[in-house]
């Protein structure tokens, strides 16, 4: 008969954890310890996603596009910003203010016409993802109608964004909650001053378990 404890001392081949059982485990002990979903910071390493203790690296961009992620389980691989989304203020300042200063977007590209115009706008979300802020216009059949966008943003510190919305005093829409597709993760919703919804929140996309 095996001793349990050679067994126990005999090397394991290792195996990579399904994320749902993962993330599902994790919110159990917090329910378990009776800690705060909000601020409890997870320390699991998920497949798929950049642990939330790690700060994305985007120094190292490339002059093909994209972004080299340095860290975590997809380290080497190139983070292509491919879908841009529009939003129509109409006072596009106000805007520009409030994506950079209250949300956190990286201002990239500026164009104005000669009256003051936005004609062409680039702010980049620092871990990875394009909005373009454009000045509203009736008569362009490829902007929004103002304060009609609602958008949602992956970040893996929204407890940040959060605290700076709160700050700002924005109007709330969906307070920060732990979604039932997201097991550990939190997520919120806020409007900006213009009607526009904007949702953060971890999830990543992808199935729940």
């Amino acid at each position: 008969m095996t001793d349990p404890f050679e067994q126990l001392a005999a090397p394991a081949d290792p195996q990579t954890p399904r994320p749902g059982f993962a993330r599902a485990l994790r919110a159990r002990l917090i329910e378990a310890l009776d800690l705060d979903p909000l601020t409890t910071t997870p320390t699991i390493d998920l497949p798929g996603r950049i642990p939330m203790t790690t700060t994305p690296d985007h120094s190292a961009r490339s002059d093909q596009g994209g972004f080299e992620i340095a860290q975590g389980p997809r380290a080497g691989q190139r983070y292509v910003d491919g879908i841009w989304s529009v939003v129509a203020y109409r006072d596009p300042d106000a805007g520009i203010q409030f994506v950079t200063e209250v949300l956190g977007f990286e201002e990239l590209v500026l164009v104005r016409a000669d009256d003051g115009r936005i004609v062409h706008s680039e702010y980049r979300w620092p871990e990875g993802g394009i909005v373009q802020l454009a000045s509203v216009d009736p008569d362009s059949p490829f902007l929004p109608p103002p304060g009609q966008s609602g958008l949602y943003v992956i970040t893996q510190d929204p407890q940040a964004v959060w605290a700076r919305c709160q700050a700002a005093g924005v109007e709330v829409l969906r307070p920060p909650e732990e979604p039932h597709y997201d097991p550990g993760g939190m997520g919120f919703s806020v409007r900006d001053p213009e009607g526009n919804a904007w949702s953060f929140g971890t999830y990543g996309g992808g199935a729940s378990s």
